[in-house]
């Protein structure tokens, strides 16, 4: 019995990890999501970067319940950081500017990648769903 009690708070705390380092990249991308239609004279961006920002403020919000739900069964972790990206350049019109943004929207779209695996793994802990590769 001990040994199953310490095998679930060990996976209590991965998961809450995994959550955290989740929370961290989604909220680190709000900011520049919202310049993304000042940046780009593309007119798919202009809705499309509203689009995106809502649905990142949705995860982070569903993130934050799990979160909540875990912490009623975890023992409290390190306070979560809201770094940023703020290398997107909204002044400049050139090339080497778009070149720069187009490198951090490669960027983003790498740290979604890790969250949904990060989810995923998660989710193939708390429910053990048949379709767990990653």
């Amino acid at each position: 019995l001990q040994r199953h009690l310490k095998s679930h708070i060990y996976f209590l705390q991965r998961d809450m990890e995994l959550l955290r380092f989740s929370l961290v990249l989604i909220q680190s991308w709000l900011t520049p999501v919202q310049y993304l239609s000042k940046v780009f004279t593309n007119n798919l961006v202009f809705g499309t970067s509203d689009r995106v920002y809502e649905k990142l403020k949705d995860l982070e919000e569903g993130i934050q319940a799990l979160m909540r739900e875990l912490e009623d069964r975890s023992p409290r972790g390190p306070q979560i950081l809201k770094p940023t990206y703020d290398k997107f350049d909204i002044h400049l019109r050139n090339e080497d500017a778009l070149l720069k943004n187009y490198g951090l929207l490669s960027c983003f779209k790498k740290d979604l990648h890790k969250v949904e695996t990060y989810l995923k793994v998660m989710k193939c802990r708390r429910y053990g769903e048949g379709n767990c590769t990653v």
